[in-house]
Order: structure tokens, then sequence, then C-alpha cells
């Protein structure tokens, strides 16, 4: 159709390609193509009253009616872009780290460091099942795991 549109090839062109072609659908059509169609103007179309009223024209927008923020979202009076609280709070939110008894933790971290599967070095958090408990870790990057929650496996199937 783009190639008919723009006048590239004619209709009765393309209805022979198509005949010709063995393995098409359109092999057994015969004589020429049917006229073009008519072309559909809906700004001439008399049982079309209402179709342009929602349609918006270049000579509707002027820019200034409509401010953007500097990284170009639209915005009440451009300016500064306020951060959101709620991201904010979650930026600076801290979790609260699991105490563990010396022994635990050393064997923990270097289960961590030693036999972390390369998929979770850089996720920001993770569980691990190391003994008979499942960690969750918060990952600040090698030897630098923050432990914010610890469950004994059994519990988990409860």
């Amino acid at each position: 159709m783009n190639y008919i549109n723009s006048g590239a090839v004619s209709p009765d062109e393309i209805r022979n390609v198509l005949r010709e072609d063995t393995n098409s659908a359109f092999n057994a059509l015969e004589g020429d193509a049917p006229n073009d169609p008519i072309d559909f103007d809906p700004d001439n179309d008399p049982d079309n009253d209402s179709f342009n009223d929602n349609v918006a024209t270049d000579d509707e927008w002027n820019e200034a009616d409509h401010p953007r923020k500097p990284n170009g979202q639209f915005g009440e009076g451009g300016g500064k872009v306020e951060k959101s609280q709620r991201s904010d709070k979650i930026r600076k939110r801290t979790r609260k780290k699991v105490q563990l008894p010396k022994d635990e933790y050393a064997k923990v971290i270097h289960e961590l460091n030693s036999n972390l599967p390369s998929e979770l070095k850089n996720k920001k958090m993770f569980r691990r099942s190391i003994g008979n408990y499942t960690y969750k870790i918060q990952n600040n990057g090698f030897n630098e795991y923050k432990i914010i929650g610890k469950q004994e496996i059994n519990e988990m199937f409860d």
C-alpha cells in the first residue's frame, strides 16, 4: 500500500507480481486491478460534522502556555524540580543490622566472600542460605555486607 500510495508502483504492477508468484494465494487473479480507491477527505464529509472538533492543530499550541521544568517535563511554572519526599525517605532509610555472635558472623561473611555467585555480586539485596539459616543481605560491595535478616530454615516452611 505504501508503494502504491507514494506512486512508486501501480496497483496493476503489484497485481501482476502476485499473479506470477506460484507460491502466492493470489496466483489465480485475472484481469486488471480495480480502479484506485476514492481518497477520503474527512474535512469534506457532509455526514461528519464533529470529526475535527477534538483534533489539535499546530496553531492551537503555544509553548508559553505550557511551562516546562528544567528536565523537560510539563509542570507548574517551570523552575526548580522538587524531589519527592517519599524518594528522599527511601534513599535515607537505613536497615537495622542483625547482631550475630562473632563465630556465626565470621562464618557468614567468609561464605559470602568465598562462594557468592556472580549473579548476586551486583544485587543490592539478596537472600542466602548458610547452614540452618537464611540470611537477608544488603550488599555494599565485597566484604561490605550488612546482615539485615535471619530466619531459621525450618521456620520458613511452617
